[in-house]
This record gives C-alpha cells, structure tokens and sequence, in this order.
C-alpha cells in the first residue's frame, strides 16, 4: 500500500460554513513545526530499556518536524489534532528496530498524539490554554497569531511506568500555501498520484 506525500494530508481539511453571523462550530487550521520541536520517550526503569537508546537505554531522545492540523471546536471548547505527518530524528538505529508497542517510531507517536482531546481551560487573554483530558500535564498553547505550542504528556517513571514528553512549537501554513497545497492533494486523489510522488507506508 502506498500512501502519498505529506501535501495530500490537506484534502481533509474541512470548514463547516455556519449561518450568517455566527462564527463556524468547527475550525481546522494546517500548522508546520518549528525548528527545535523535542520529543522524549522514557521505557519502564523495571524493565530493561532500549538497548542503543541515546543518551541512554531508559531515556530516549528525538527531534520532532512535519505537519499537523488543529481541529477546534467552538461549540464543545475543544482541540484535538488531526494529519499528523511527523518525521522524528535521532536514535535511527532504534526506529529501524523498534520494540513492540513502543513508540519511538513517528507512525506510533501520530498514533498517540491523534487519539488525544484537549478540553479549553479559560484563561485570561492573549491565550488559549487547552488540557489533554487524560494525561492533565499535557497541554496546546494557542497565542492566537497563527502559532501554537505543544508541552508536556505523562510520566509515570516514579511507579515503575513509561514516559512521553513534548515540547514543540508550531506556526500556522499561510492561506495561500495551505489551498495550494489543498489543490494539489485533491488533484492527485482524483487522478492518482504518479510514481515519483509517493513514498511507501512506514511501518
């Protein structure tokens, strides 16, 4: 099975057009991560780590890029992420052979992140503050001029469980790049991509 570049991700992207006046109950915003993006995966301290981790077997640590979209709803104040398509780098020889059910794989980790709800906390102006409803240390930062940040997951090290932290910024796709790219996605999904521009699925 194939599965097409990263551009074919926002075909999906949907505004539900609202009546006159109201503002729409659901908003989907396409976001690329900045520079510098973290993520940290800690194995149980019971069991025997990951052999070849760095910088050790009990903490592993990746660089984080790629492209996601923000799902808000303004009607149930929530935010959930949709189109993840991540690249990690760092610990190569470890996402070549990955432990099973461990997520130090970017497909394992957009699997993660997709199944999370943040639940809008209402906090004073000039941000939102959303929490993840599971994992209460987990938080989406929106600053409301196009840039968000991602901080933060679960850590239950100290009773003998795994850990997934994050730290990433991102910046909203401008209009014009975003329906271009929309355009070209829905292009391709009409035609079918050609060769050149499909990369196979990861495992």
């Amino acid at each position: 099975m194939t599965r097409f570049l990263p551009l074919a991700c926002f075909a999906s992207l949907i505004f539900l057009a609202p009546p006159a006046g109201q503002a729409a109950p659901l908003e989907v915003k396409p976001y690329r991560i900045a520079p510098g993006a973290t993520y940290t995966y800690k194995p149980s301290p019971e069991g025997p780590g990951i052999a070849g981790g760095m910088p050790s077997a009990f903490e592993l640590d990746f660089g984080v890029a790629g492209t996601f979209a923000v799902e808000y709803d303004r009607m149930a104040f929530t935010a959930r992420l949709l189109n993840l398509d991540l690249v990690l780098t760092g610990n190569e020889a470890v996402q070549m052979n990955p432990p099973a059910f461990t997520p130090v794989t970017a497909d394992r980790v957009e699997e993660f992140l997709v199944a999370r709800l943040f639940d809008n906390l209402f906090v004073a102006a000039p941000l939102d503050q959303y929490q993840e409803r599971t994992y209460d240390n987990f938080y989406l930062y929106d600053f409301l001029q196009g840039a968000i940040r991602l901080q933060g997951g679960f850590d239950v090290t100290p009773v003998d469980g795994p850990a997934m932290l994050f730290d990433a910024s991102a910046q909203l796709i401008p209009e014009p790049v975003a329906a271009a790219l929309l355009g070209v996605a829905l292009a391709l999904a009409a035609v079918g991509a050609p060769a050149h521009l499909r990369q196979p699925a990861r495992k």
